[in-house]
């Protein structure tokens, strides 16, 4: 799962930023905010307590954590098994095979958040 390029607007609404040390390893910082000659300021959240100024190219949106939904599997024809595309609730996923031979309870399955 790879996060978005840093986008200003949304590190200002709140939205996880990360930074990646070099090594190729991405971690969580705090956005504090964008000194008057327009350098970014961030700060770890694990070890060192003080602020960086970030090359633009290591820094990134966080990437959203998998969303939770479910699929309903079932009998299609010619008893294929098959299954729902991924819905909300499990009471969704069980509506949307109505008609069909049910196959178990509804499963949850984790879908990566495109948002």
């Amino acid at each position: 799962m790879s996060g978005k390029p840093f986008d200003l607007e949304a590190a200002k609404r709140g939205e996880k930023v990360q930074y990646n040390y070099g090594n190729g390893e991405w971690a969580d910082v705090h956005f504090v905010g964008v000194k008057k000659c327009g350098e970014i300021v961030f700060q770890h959240l694990i070890g060192s307590p003080y602020l960086f100024h970030p090359i633009l190219p290591l820094l990134r949106m966080a990437p959203k954590p998998p969303k939770e939904m479910w699929v309903q599997w079932f009998h299609g024809p010619n008893g294929v098994i098959m299954g729902t595309t991924p819905r909300d609730s499990p009471d969704d996923a069980r509506g949307s095979a109505k008609g069909f031979s049910l196959i178990n309870e509804p499963q949850k399955v984790l879908v990566p958040d495109e948002s």
